[in-house]
């Protein structure tokens, strides 16, 4: 999962900086271990399966609609208001609009969410919007997760941007 979760995000970094002419994944098969196992992102090939994490999370990545959380910190001080861009993308030819949803969620579980935020974005066809998100953070420490998700082009399903971080202890009174 860590892997999928960090290609999709520097997928989604290229992609939303509208500066490169395409984002290519860099192997798409490749033989390289003894006995002919592949090094990729497949479990089966026999139908052609990609694996599920990477199906979820670097399937997003490239949605014709697209969005990045624009937000890299591995760690955060409680009770900090964030300021979080997220950078909605249409490689459609036509513009598109709909609700962008910024929840963050608390550990593992994504369906506690503690704050939210949502919003009609439209983007034009070929073009990019920033929203910015300016959540203010639990001061309990712990790990959260922000998430951004929009609904697919064309009836497709909700795209989604993923990043993880945490909120330290804080030191006890007179300790580090």
């Amino acid at each position: 999962m860590a892997y999928a979760r960090a290609l999709a995000a520097k997928t989604e970094f290229w992609r939303c900086g509208r500066k490169v002419a395409g984002v290519l994944h860099f192997c798409g098969l490749g033989y390289s271990r003894p006995g002919g196992q592949t090094s990729d992102n497949f479990i089966s090939l026999d139908p052609p399966t990609l694996e599920p994490y990477f199906r979820k999370y670097v399937g997003d990545a490239f949605a014709p609609v697209g969005l990045m959380i624009d937000f890299w910190a591995d760690e955060v001080p409680g009770g900090t208001t964030l300021k979080v861009p997220v950078v909605v993308i249409n490689d459609l030819d036509k513009d598109w609009e709909g609700s962008l949803a910024r929840p963050i969620a608390a550990g593992a579980n994504v369906n506690v969410i503690v704050a939210s935020k949502h919003s009609q974005v439209r983007v034009p066809a070929l073009g990019r919007v920033v929203s910015a998100f300016e959540p203010k953070l639990s001061a309990e420490p712990g790990s959260y997760t922000l998430l951004a998700c929009v609904p697919g082009a064309d009836g497709e399903p909700f795209t989604h941007s993923v990043r993880d971080f945490r909120v330290p202890r804080k030191p006890a009174a007179g300790g580090k």
